[in-house]
């Protein structure tokens, strides 16, 4: 693992390499994130607990209200279908 003394010598790694991992946190390669990922979200799907209460009082909200429940679906509708360009600094997942 790669370690850096200043966030400055971690940006010019990066633009070396093109690589858009902002704030550094990410790993250098994508197919470790892919992996995580996919083990991460086959975990979930096997997972059958229920909801935390907060988040199902938040659920519940968002759909009883009919505005509320037209916004957030509205939000997720209207984000970008392509990844940003590379080093752009926006982070698409």
């Amino acid at each position: 693992m790669l370690r850096y003394h200043s966030a400055r010598a971690c940006y010019q790694s990066f633009q070396t390499l093109y690589d858009a991992r902002l704030g550094c946190w990410l790993p250098a390669e994508p197919k470790h994130l892919n992996d995580w990922l996919t083990k991460a979200i086959e975990a979930a799907e096997q997972k059958k607990a229920p909801f935390h209460p907060v988040v199902e009082e938040f659920r519940a909200m968002i759909e009883k209200h009919p505005e509320m429940y037209m916004y957030f679906t509205q939000m997720f509708e209207q984000q970008a279908s392509f990844a940003p360009p590379i080093g752009s600094g926006e982070i698409k997942s």
